[in-house]
């Protein structure tokens, strides 16, 4: 059975957000932890789509991404990736960093450094939450990070044959100290042939 054909029914759909709202409280706490002043999260948009990528018009997928990409095993094989933008990512270091931080270019070591810091509590906070609700267990690769417009990354899946079949998307934004202006990133959970099956099986028990 492919994910293609899958359609969610709204139980399922609603433990994805239930997954996800646990996730989110959980990292904006360990953000708050990393860099000592206070994080909240909104509420993630989920999205569940064979092809995540075409939700956003062609001006937005040319827009240069940080990108943090690692393999998932276990219970759900395939990849997990974070975006940021450009202003999400060096607005994300000076967060870590502290004010004194000057980061304007997001291709910086000490920027990338912190994105990829980033990433792993969102995405490990998200993986958690899921196992907690499967019972499934889950392990993640040591992440690789590339500055790139966000068609070149899906298009580079493509030519590599690691097109998955199916993805997640979580869409949420950032907000520090009670500021104005968000930083918004996305994580896709993109699944391999048949790997969401049994997850969503797990799901539609729990729920």
């Amino acid at each position: 059975m492919s994910e293609a054909r899958i359609s969610l029914v709204a139980l399922e759909l609603d433990a994805l957000r239930e997954a996800a709202m646990i996730a989110s409280a959980r990292a904006a706490r360990a953000l708050s932890d990393v860099t000592g002043r206070q994080v909240w999260m909104t509420s993630p948009k989920v999205h569940w789509t064979p092809g995540p990528w075409e939700e956003f018009g062609p001006e937005r997928a040319r827009e240069a991404m940080v990108a943090v990409a690692s393999a998932v095993r276990g219970a759900l094989a395939g990849s997990i990736i974070f975006l940021a933008s450009a202003t999400t990512a060096c607005s994300l270091a000076r967060l870590m960093l502290g004010v004194d931080c000057a980061a304007q270019d997001p291709s910086e070591p000490l920027v990338r450094s912190c994105v990829v810091e980033a990433a792993n509590i969102l995405g490990g906070t998200y993986l958690t939450a899921l196992a907690v609700l499967t019972g499934g267990k889950f392990s993640v690769s040591a992440p690789t990070v590339a500055c790139i417009p966000e068609t070149e990354l899906w298009q580079g899946m493509e030519r590599s044959g690691e097109w998955p079949v199916a993805g997640l998307c979580l869409e949420t934004e950032l907000s520090v100290d009670g500021r104005s202006g968000a930083l918004p990133c996305r994580h896709y959970l993109l699944g391999d042939h048949g790997a969401f099956v049994g997850v969503l099986g797990d799901l539609k028990a729990w729920s």
